[in-house]
């Protein structure tokens, strides 16, 4: 049985998007045919469960590094797997995804690489190429799905975050610090608050109140891109955690921390005292100041003012203006 899903949401990989049936019917016709080829060889995947059906997730032409996707369901019409396919020599957009959350799974080590979602497998076939995963669950997008997991599973990601933190920080390379900051205080676009604060952080490297570090970050992170772990595997993924985060391409070693706390807590909540604690403890883990915590915010975004190749202008100053504001909620100057 194969059938195509007007809406659904599923971590940063799907999103609600008109389905244009016409434009469309191309590649689902081709996806359709390498899915129903492929799906007699994935039971070994499930622990022998057999699949049944296949549905294919409409596309997001809003996205410039559009992939397909397609959730598998067995006999019981419970989704099993999930497929991230792409036309081959597409960028290798699939086999990116893969190998930097393999790699990100590697680096982090087994408590903290964990929380990685993983491919099962990943290959090409007919021309296209896709990884296998297991399905998880996305978190529900209602207001009162947004405030139950603002209290239950916000707390276990910034906890996670501490962790990371705490076990990849190493002192900054100041000149890209320096690089950055300026870019920031010079951009067009930046509310004087901003550009003020990237020059008080540039004071402050200078004067050396401020010893900034860097540290792994994904860079992304926010809440479609975290997930239930696996009903089916929940030994294999997120342990007393309890949650899988998703889509790695952008994540760095030498990152920077704050602005994966700051953007996930933006994507659940108003900031509260939860909040707080959090950015208390990672100053803490950092020994810096709550003076530094926007400091560090935009550094992690500097890279983006020296290129937006990857980050469309206007989004880039809605995000460095709303973590401020956000951020100001809590810590007075911001």
């Amino acid at each position: 049985m194969i059938s195509v899903m007007p809406t659904f949401i599923l971590g940063l990989w799907m999103a609600y998007t008109p389905f244009a049936m016409e434009d469309d019917m191309d590649w689902v016709h081709q996806v359709n045919n390498v899915v129903t080829e492929l799906m007699p060889t994935l039971p070994p995947l499930t622990g022998g469960d057999e699949l049944s059906n296949h549905q294919v997730l409409p596309a997001n032409d809003r996205v410039s590094d559009e992939t397909r996707k397609v959730i598998l369901r067995d006999q019981k019409r419970r989704p099993r797997l999930f497929l991230l396919m792409t036309e081959a020599g597409d960028r290798d957009l699939v086999l990116k995804h893969a190998s930097t959350a393999i790699n990100t799974r590697e680096l982090l080590g087994e408590q903290l690489g964990e929380s990685v979602l993983t491919p099962l497998h990943h290959d090409q076939k007919n021309g296209w190429r896709f990884a296998v995963y297991d399905y998880c669950k996305p978190l529900p997008d209602s207001n009162w799905g947004r405030r139950f997991h603002a209290f239950r599973t916000l707390p276990r990601v910034a906890d996670w975050l501490h962790d990371v933190v705490q076990s990849t920080k190493k002192p900054a390379p100041l000149d890209q610090v320096r690089k950055r900051l300026v870019a920031i205080s010079k951009f067009q676009g930046l509310s004087r608050q901003s550009a003020q604060h990237a020059m008080h952080a540039l004071d402050r490297l200078e004067s050396g109140d401020w010893n900034p570090s860097s540290s792994f970050s994904h860079d992304d992170l926010w809440r479609s891109n975290i997930l239930h772990h696996s009903r089916f595997n929940p030994e294999k993924y997120g342990g007393n955690r309890r949650f899988v985060v998703i889509d790695w391409p952008g994540a760095r070693l030498d990152g920077y921390p704050f602005y994966d706390l700051l953007r996930i807590h933006h994507s659940f909540s108003k900031p509260g005292r939860r909040f707080r604690n959090d950015i208390t403890k990672h100053c803490q883990i950092l020994d810096c100041s709550t003076d530094d915590i926007f400091s560090y915010t935009l550094t992690a975004l500097g890279k983006h003012a020296l290129d937006l190749r990857n980050f469309p202008r206007e989004r880039f100053i809605r995000t460095v203006e709303s973590l401020r504001v956000y951020l100001g909620g809590v810590i007075n100057g911001c």
